[in-house]
């Protein structure tokens, strides 16, 4: 029986992978770029999180590359009225892997990132040998968890900042006062993110020189999860 799930499970993470590919360009860090189809590779067995890749093919034809943050920045990804960008953040990382691959949202002084996490859960846990108390869950496909967080981080700080707040968003963007006043005549919600991000990249940005916030331990990404 354990033989037949754990076959069932490698399965599924093959086929999460190695999902049907969509039409991308891929941006290196020496400057150049190839176009061609790619998908991202984020989980590893058992959903534990490892170092992103991404999976990138010329023609659908080809066998697929693994490539990682050690030679491309980004990667964009485009189809009829589709587009994402995804960029190698350098970020802390309990588990050992600094880049995380994130979709980025806005640009500017503040970018805004989302990280969002899709798993798939049997309803009972198996205990890990060698780790008592902690459990596993393996996956199936009707009983699924999506899990989405937004960012932010300017070039010169170190950590990201969750923002899943008012009180962290009016915390990180202390120095701007059309923020805290947007929100407190209801021009502002916590949903609407994006808006206040580009909001302070066109007006507050130039207010004060120094704008390098040290997040709490609260706010800021937890990559172990």
């Amino acid at each position: 029986m354990m033989r037949l799930l754990f076959r069932f499970i490698f399965l599924l993470i093959v086929n999460n992978t190695f999902a049907q590919d969509k039409e991308a360009k891929l941006f290196f860090k020496d400057g150049t770029s190839v176009a061609g189809y790619a998908e991202i590779k984020e989980k590893g067995f058992l959903g534990f999180t490892t170092a992103p890749k991404i999976l990138f093919r010329l023609s659908l034809d080809d066998k697929p590359d693994e490539w990682d943050h050690e030679t491309v920045s980004k990667i964009e990804f485009y189809a009829f009225e589709y587009y994402k960008k995804f960029e190698y953040v350098n970020v802390k990382s309990s588990l050992g892997y600094p880049y995380q691959l994130l979709e980025v949202v806005t640009e500017g002084e503040v970018n805004l990132y989302l990280r969002t996490l899709v798993d798939n859960y049997f309803n009972f846990p198996l205990l890990s040998p060698g780790s008592p108390g902690r459990e596993l869950y393996l996956p199936q496909t009707n009983n699924i968890s999506v899990t989405m967080t937004y960012l932010v981080k300017r070039d010169n700080e170190n950590e990201l900042t969750k923002v899943g707040s008012k009180n962290r968003i009016l915390k990180y963007f202390k120095d701007c006062p059309g923020i805290k006043q947007g929100f407190d005549e209801k021009e502002f919600a916590v949903k609407d993110i994006k808006d206040i991000v580009e909001f302070y990249n066109d007006n507050c940005s130039t207010i004060i020189s120094d704008k390098s916030f040290v997040p709490e331990d609260e706010n800021t990404l937890d990559i172990e999860e």
